[in-house]
């Protein structure tokens, strides 16, 4: 029941239910089975005298519309102007009174910081030899009114400030204290994890915690692994901080693995074998998505493994796209894509009859990322004994940007549907494939044997032509959107 909508320009999602019947029959319910604890317990119960009104039709009559605006009155922040000008006589009903439990569950102390917690990272100008301050410290927010389950909030933990700001009618309990961050808030959230994105703001905050407890914050170098954490939380999130990127490389040292991060000139001059990562969320997904299509993994004995992009002069804007991409990540030198001409040989079997003359030229470009040792589990993944394999973990790795890429690698448009070659896998892989699509993407498709014996590809059957649009369609190139049909 209910719908999702997006607000675009502050980055909000809303879920809500507006059905009177799925309010009555299942909201109602679980919140009279699962009480609320704050004073929107007080706003809950208005709301159901409200829905009981409606449901009895009184709001079709003017005294049954004054009730309910009486019951509004009280309910939230109240009445609009609008109504208030429009009904001056309206009197607010009295809130009901909200019991404080007498015991706080853990679970619901979990779900209530998901809502209205944060973790944040201060760096001030202050008197020290590095010229700057860190502080950490952990809000709690609600409306003023709860004030009184912030003081029980304070005495269960055994640690907190509160503070009331009348002015803004809110009420704060704030954790400053490096001790009791460490021995209490720390080993509570690790035993009872949150749920949604305020999880990795966690993870990211017991990093500066980490720092701090080992003077690391006193130093420039330690300062500006905090600033770079600090970067990528709260506001500044996208999907992973570098923090915590670098902490799941599993290197031994957290100043050395953050020294790491990716910079436009970072692995210039630097030997493959010492090019270690960590890669994001995104450079993973174009390389897998890639290796699916026409890329393909190099080794480099003693070195690592580079990834080798090369396409034809066709879709030079689309290999250009792949460079930049890689290039603005430290991934690649600065010089820019080369040309390359390819003849077919005399008296050699055309790959492609329809396509592949023997002896004509053909002409494309090409570039290589630099060689990381840190790739080399994913030339592992994909290669067997020099033949490309499909790794049996795709589909963790599949993500909508992978797909995309796969598409506009080796995908086409054809029939009304998007047909994707896989003549490099064998039939078991490629009947993998088509289950990983189904099952993570609801994706109908059927495999075809192409005019190559023992040569398969995946074809994208039309009514999922619209779903695989929504999927990728915001990672495709602009020069790539053929392949989608007639979405442009």
């Amino acid at each position: 029941m209910g719908n999702i909508t997006t607000n675009k320009q502050n980055g909000q999602i809303l879920y809500s239910v507006k059905s009177i019947v799925d309010i009555n029959s299942i909201i109602i319910p679980h919140f009279e089975k699962y009480p609320l604890i704050t004073q929107k317990q007080a706003d809950f119960v208005l709301f159901k005298n409200i829905v009981e009104l409606i449901l009895q039709k009184h709001h079709l009559k003017l005294e049954g519309l004054l009730r309910i605006l009486e019951l509004k009155a009280s309910l939230n922040k109240g009445l609009i102007p609008e109504l208030e000008k429009a009904f001056p006589n309206i009197i607010p009903v009295a809130r009901p009174m909200v019991q404080l439990p007498e015991n706080l569950d853990n679970n619901w102390f979990i779900g209530f910081i998901d809502g209205e917690g944060s973790f944040f990272v201060n760096i001030t100008k202050g008197k020290t030899k590095i010229g700057y301050l860190v502080q950490i410290n952990f809000n709690l927010t609600q409306h003023i009114r709860d004030a009184g389950l912030f003081k029980s909030i304070q005495g269960w933990l055994d640690c907190g400030l509160i503070y009331e700001i009348h002015k803004e009618s809110r009420v704060n309990l704030v954790i400053t204290n490096l001790q009791d961050i460490i021995k209490i808030l720390i080993p509570k959230l690790n035993q009872y994890p949150l749920q949604g994105i305020k999880r990795l703001n966690f993870e990211d905050f017991k990093l500066v915690v980490e720092l701090i407890e080992k003077k690391e914050h006193l130093t420039l170098e330690g300062l500006n692994i905090i600033r770079l954490i600090k970067s990528g939380m709260n506001t500044g999130r996208k999907i992973d901080s570098p923090a915590l990127l670098a902490v799941r490389s599993q290197k031994p040292s957290l100043t050395n693995s953050m020294n790491q991060i990716q910079k436009k000139s970072f692995h210039t001059n630097v030997r493959g074998m010492n090019r270690i990562g960590p890669h994001n969320k995104d450079i993973i997904s174009v390389i897998i998505g890639s290796l699916l299509g026409r890329a393909q993994s190099n080794k480099r004995s003693g070195e690592g493994v580079r990834i080798c992009y090369r396409q034809s002069i066709r879709h030079k804007e689309y290999l250009f796209w792949l460079y930049i991409f890689f290039y603005n990540r430290g991934y690649t030198s600065n010089l820019q894509p080369r040309q390359y001409t390819r003849t077919i040989p005399s008296g050699r079997k055309p790959i492609r009859q329809r396509q592949n003359k023997e002896g004509k030229k053909y002409y494309g470009y090409e570039f290589n990322t630099f060689t990381f040792r840190s790739f080399s589990w994913i030339h592992g993944m994909f290669y067997n004994n020099g033949r490309k394999v499909l790794p049996t973990n795709i589909y963790e790795y599949l993500t909508p940007l992978a797909l995309a890429v796969w598409i506009m690698d080796d995908g086409g448009w054809t029939n009304y549907g998007i047909r994707i070659a896989t003549n490099n896998f064998k039939l078991k892989e490629v009947e993998l494939l088509q289950a990983v699509l189904i099952s993570k993407y609801n994706l109908e498709t059927t495999i075809q044997k192409i005019y190559i014996k023992d040569q398969y590809s995946i074809y994208i059957k039309k009514q999922s032509v619209n779903n695989i649009r929504n999927i990728v369609g915001p990672y495709i190139h602009f020069s790539m959107l053929h392949k989608l049909g007639s979405a442009k």
